[in-house]
């Protein structure tokens, strides 16, 4: 959610702020309190905000534990970051990417789990 700032006051309303100010709520605040509840298959959810500048967060869900492999690719298809490798648990996992480094354009996200490979694509905008 987003939202932006405007003043008011007995001389008349200020222009609204120049920052833009915000909040992410993740796929996890919607799951009921029953920590017992799994998901069902592999998801590779929308990045949030997108496009982003300069992190943006990644979120998915495994049904089983995996060995996951989370990397960005640019558009020549060379990899230029992994974000996660390793062996994780069942359920929902959340990492931000800081592109801050990288110059602004679009990017893969590649997500390999089990049997599952999902792709999406980001847009850094600097």
């Amino acid at each position: 959610y987003f939202w932006k700032v405007l003043a008011k006051n007995i001389e008349g309303d200020s222009l609204w702020s120049s920052e833009t100010f915000g909040f992410y709520v993740s796929p996890t605040a919607d799951i009921e309190d029953d920590l017992s509840q799994k998901p069902e298959s592999f998801k590779l959810f929308l990045n949030y905000p997108n496009p982003f500048n300069p992190s943006t967060m990644i979120s998915y869900q495994l049904p089983m534990i995996s060995e996951v492999d989370l990397s960005v690719y640019n558009m020549l298809g060379q990899k230029i970051v992994t974000l996660v490798s390793e062996k994780q648990n069942t359920g929902y996992h959340q990492v931000e990417w800081d592109a801050s480094r990288y110059p602004s354009g679009v990017y893969f996200l590649i997500l390999e789990a089990g049997n599952y490979k999902a792709t999406q694509k980001m847009m850094l905008v600097k």
